[in-house]
């Protein structure tokens, strides 16, 4: 991953470069890593909006009067109002409020290639004058500035911030970027712990990895009628949302072109839906659904009715996080309490469409998220707060609360919460929203969540819960060992992030973007002539407004350099 972020300027001098970017502060205050530690009395409050797009967040409008929210105002006299943001319809939210100019000051959006939509849309904005440029303005921040030098990022990570397509601006922050080595999420499917055991299965299981071999298993969960907590029936498989890395997940044996959907075959740049793979997979999920095997509810339902199925028990195999499947997680404590034996253990991944087991993963580009901010903000005040917010303090204030009141340096010099409220975060599924944490912490990843300069945590600096409860932490390593025993790790770009630049792009892009939902349609439909009517149609579309001419372009820029372009990266990652 990328090579370790330099040592930062001294105390000294940061405490000088936070006193002067905000001049009525007190000039003596300054913390360990050279935050303000106090905003003066006499400073003018600023208020300031956060819309996190990347769902399920857990903000709200009073996040102000939460021990973050009041950490952050006392600090900088900020008051920060965190909005909320669902897990449905988040691409039409987007787009309703860049159309509206009801866009919050500091914005974040998923831009992981498996699911490119969001970025699209972001880069978009960013054409059009709706985020502000940061080029003039970066420097005066030691920590960012530092996090985005082009040598500290990986090449997907580069072409994200700076965008040929956006000149010398720069309008956007990596927020949940690795500096060291690439995140390994764990990232599979999972089974009922008491499940595996009744039908005699060791878990993980490496020899699950074919169609036929998962079906098998579905089928013989589906023939043991076993039961969720309530006592009702459940069904073999079935998912907290329908985000695009689950049905990557239970796509896999058929995803020609991984993440990016275009591969390359014998030198030949293709799109996945010009191939006999899309048909197959539309073939397998209704497969699933014919026989009874997977939820048809679960390509459909919001996020939270997803957490209460699973919270109950209703699925014996789910894909999720390895951080998910854990004891740590409130979601599973209804399940827990009923029995512990329901907790949720790897079982693995099938192969991809080569026939490989291993994942390949490309660096910066797992689970990444992008920050903007309005052209409207106050800009000094924003970019105050999210420098504070990637130091050691303002992660962990971020992640725990209110130091000395939820939290402590420990011995050790990392936070650590007290046992007390520990406990609170362990079985209170509201404390991150009374608290402020949560997904708040989108504002402290700019400089790497494992950025050895910011460790707050202790190991290699992700897993949060380290010195409160190794126990948790070895649980989420093992499930990640188990799901991806093996990864090969590249530094390329993917054919898909050529689009920004391709001339015809406001004509083939909207059509692209519809494919996710076509695709659902077709495994929801009626019958299979209405889904192959369905599918046909949409190629049909997606060549009458240029795909094969966007090909041809992408086909042009892999020729000139193959070396470059990663011709497959798993969606699954």
């Amino acid at each position: 991953m990328k090579k370790a972020i330099s040592k930062l300027l001294s105390i000294s001098m940061m405490a000088l470069l936070v006193a002067a970017s905000a001049t009525s502060c007190q000039q003596d205050a300054a913390s360990e890593d050279g935050t303000s530690s106090e905003a003066s009395s006499t400073e003018e409050t600023v208020k300031l909006t956060f819309k996190s797009y990347h769902a399920p967040s857990d903000g709200s409008e009073n996040f102000v009067d939460t021990p973050v929210g009041q950490v952050i105002k006392d600090k900088f006299n900020i008051e920060l109002s965190f909005f909320a943001m669902t897990a449905d319809n988040i691409e039409q939210a987007i787009i309703t409020d860049i159309a509206s100019g009801d866009i919050a000051d500091i914005v974040g959006c998923f831009a992981s290639p498996v699911d490119p939509t969001q970025r699209s849309l972001f880069d978009k904005a960013a054409r059009e004058n709706v985020f502000a440029d940061l080029s003039g303005e970066v420097a005066n921040y030691p920590i960012i500035n530092e996090a985005i030098q082009k040598d500290n990022l990986p090449l997907y990570t580069q072409d994200v911030i700076y965008n040929p397509s956006f000149g010398d601006s720069i309008y956007f922050l990596p927020a949940n970027q690795s500096v060291e080595s690439p995140w390994l999420s764990g990232w599979g499917f999972y089974i009922r712990g008491d499940i595996a055991k009744e039908i005699g299965l060791s878990t993980p299981a490496p020899e699950v990895k074919t169609p036929d071999e998962f079906f098998d298993l579905l089928m013989k969960i589906k023939e043991g009628h076993f039961t969720d907590i309530n006592g009702k029936e459940i069904y073999p498989l079935g998912n907290i949302d329908h985000w695009p890395h689950i049905l990557a997940a239970m796509g896999r044996p058929f995803d020609f072109g991984g993440a990016a959907k275009i591969g390359v075959v014998d030198g030949k740049v293709t799109h996945f839906m010009q191939t006999e793979y899309a048909w197959e997979q539309i073939q397998w999920y209704r497969k699933l659904l014919d026989n009874g095997l997977l939820d048809p509810e679960s390509l459909t339902h919001s996020y939270d009715i997803g957490s209460e199925k699973m919270a109950q028990g209703r699925y014996a195999v789910t894909a999720m996080y390895g951080s998910m499947a854990t004891s740590a997680n409130t979601l599973f404590a209804p399940l827990l309490e009923t029995d512990p034996n329901m907790a949720y253990e790897p079982l693995g991944n099938m192969q991809n469409h080569r026939g490989e087991d291993k994942l390949t993963v490309n660096k910066g580009a797992e689970a990444h998220q992008i920050l903007a901010f309005s052209k409207d903000c106050n800009l000094e005040k924003a970019l105050e707060l999210v420098e504070w917010a990637s130091s050691k303090e303002g992660k962990a204030t971020g992640t725990f609360g209110k130091e000395n009141e939820q939290w402590f340096w420990n011995d050790e010099g990392f936070a650590e919460m007290y046992p007390e409220v520990y406990e609170e975060y362990r079985t209170d599924t509201e404390w991150n929203k009374k608290m402020g944490t949560g997904a708040i912490y989108l504002l402290s990843g700019v400089a790497g969540v494992d950025n050895p300069e910011q460790n707050a945590f202790g190991g290699n600096g992700r897993s949060y819960l380290l010195q409160n409860d190794p126990a948790a932490v070895q649980e989420e390593t093992d499930n990640v060992n188990g799901i991806m025993p093996e990864v090969n790790v590249v530094n390329k770009l993917t054919l898909d992030l050529l689009l920004p630049n391709y001339p015809e792009r406001d004509r083939i892009e909207p059509v692209l973007n519809q494919m996710t939902d076509t695709l659902l349609q077709c495994y929801l439909a009626n019958s299979d002539d209405e889904a192959r009517n369905i599918y046909e149609g949409y190629v049909d579309t997606l060549e009458k407004n240029g795909l094969n001419e966007y090909m041809d372009y992408l086909q042009k820029a892999y020729d000139e350099n193959p070396d470059k372009y990663a011709d497959y990266v798993s969606e699954v990652q």
